[in-house]
């Protein structure tokens, strides 16, 4: 899993994040659940969903992307970018 996010977001401005999921098996997953979870001092923009339910055939990736405003007095937030690998069971 790689999530690429806006480097910095200053009040009021969106950060735009890029959720990017691969299956390296050549197995079908039903059902597969993200669960994301919004930082302090952001706000999700309207008509979004941070969390996200799709089937995963093998060999494929999935995309998923969303906006945050911040709403805090606070000047900028740092997002930056992560990678993990995660294992699914079946």
């Amino acid at each position: 899993m790689e999530k690429l996010a806006s480097e910095e977001v200053y009040i009021d401005e969106c950060a735009y994040v890029t959720i990017e999921i691969e299956n390296l098996k050549n197995l079908y997953f039903e059902d597969v659940i993200v669960n994301e979870t919004i930082p302090e001092n952001l706000v999700l923009d309207p008509d979004m969903d941070v969390d996200w339910t799709f089937d995963f055939k093998n060999n494929s990736k999935k995309l998923h992307s969303y906006s945050l405003t911040l709403v805090e007095k606070s000047p900028f937030r740092k997002m930056g970018d992560e990678r993990r690998t995660i294992r699914i069971q079946h």
